[in-house]
């Protein structure tokens, strides 16, 4: 028997935890440049998200809540 890979489970919705993890991308930028991320450059948002990806950037502390749509 070969076993599939669970989707990973949460109980935000992917909507509640895209737009929190906008913000926290935005509020981390703004904190060291003052521009949101997609006012930065193409090479400063590639070097940020390779960042991100490889857990450089852990401190951003966002938390996403639930959508009040949910269950």
């Amino acid at each position: 028997m070969i076993l599939q890979p669970q989707p990973v489970q949460s109980r935000f919705t992917p909507s509640a935890l895209y737009r929190a993890a906008i913000k926290a991308i935005d509020a981390h930028v703004g904190g060291s440049s003052g521009k949101r991320f997609a006012e930065l450059g193409a090479e400063e948002q590639d070097a940020l998200l390779k960042n991100l990806g490889s857990g450089s950037s852990s401190s951003m502390g966002a938390t996403p809540r639930p959508s009040s749509k949910s269950c």
